[in-house]
C-alpha cells in the first residue's frame, strides 16, 4: 500500500447513550480479529476502533489488515475473513504510525479486552519495532464487570443490556460497538459502580488486569 489513511466517520451510536459516561481524556473501544487465540503467534486481520470524547461525542473506523501469513480455514469459519479479502489490506506495519497516536491519547476499552485485544496488540506493536506503554492508561474490560454481574457471552451480555439481538458476531465493528453499549448499560444498570471511569478501574482494580 502506497498510502494508508484513518477515515472516521460518525458512531452510529447516540451520544447521549455516553453521557452516564465521566471521562478525563478520550475513551476508545477497540475489538481485533485474528489468525488464531495465541497472542504470540497469531496476526491481526482486522481493527475496529469507536472512539468516545469526554463531551460524549464519538467516532469510529474499521479495516481489515493483511496479517502477511496465510488465514487458517478453522478461523475463516468463525469470523469469515479469507486471504483473499486481506490481500490488499494494509498491512499492521502500515498501520502502526496512525494508530499509536489514537492509542496513546486514549484510555481504552473492550470486551474480554485484557485478555484478549491488547495483548494481541501490543505483541504486534511490538513486532514492527513500536513500544508502546500503556501503564498510565485506564484499561475497562465489560466482560469483566459482566462475567461478576451477570457471567455469559457477548452475545448474551449485549442480549440482556440493550434488550436486543447482536448482529453479525466476530465482525470487528460489530463487536467493538457491542462493547461499548454494553459497558454503559452496566452503568445505567448498576448505582454502585461509579460513572468517574478512573474510579470505576479502582473499584475493580482486582478484575481489570492484562496479566
Amino acid at each position: 500500500m502506497s498510502s494508508v489513511e484513518i477515515n472516521w466517520k460518525p458512531s452510529t451510536i447516540p451520544s447521549a447513550k455516553f453521557s452516564v459516561l465521566e471521562l478525563r481524556r478520550p475513551l476508545l473501544f477497540f475489538d481485533l480479529e485474528t489468525t488464531g487465540i495465541d497472542v504470540v503467534t497469531s496476526r491481526i486481520v482486522q481493527i475496529a476502533l469507536l472512539q468516545v470524547f469526554e463531551d460524549g461525542s464519538s467516532r469510529e473506523w474499521d479495516s481489515l489488515v493483511n496479517p502477511t501469513v496465510p488465514i487458517p480455514p478453522a478461523t475463516t469459519a468463525v469470523h469469515g475473513i479469507t486471504d483473499e479479502m486481506v490481500k490488499d489490506a494494509p498491512t499492521f506495519q502500515e498501520l502502526t504510525p496512525l494508530l499509536a497516536p489514537i492509542f496513546l491519547e486514549s484510555d481504552l476499552g473492550g470486551y474480554n479486552s485484557t485478555r484478549f485485544d491488547v495483548p494481541m496488540l501490543l505483541e504486534e506493536f511490538a513486532r514492527v519495532g513500536y513500544k508502546i506503554n500503556l501503564d498510565e492508561h485506564v484499561l475497562l474490560d465489560a466482560h469483566l464487570i459482566f462475567t461478576q454481574k451477570e457471567p455469559r457471552t457477548l452475545t448474551a451480555a449485549y442480549r440482556y443490556y440493550c434488550q436486543s439481538e447482536l448482529e453479525n458476531a466476530h465482525s470487528a465493528m460489530a463487536d467493538t460497538r457491542a462493547a461499548a453499549e454494553v459497558l454503559v448499560a452496566q452503568l445505567q444498570k448498576y448505582d454502585d459502580l461509579p460513572s468517574d471511569i478512573r474510579e470505576l478501574l479502582q473499584q475493580w482494580a482486582t478484575h481489570f488486569r492484562l496479566f
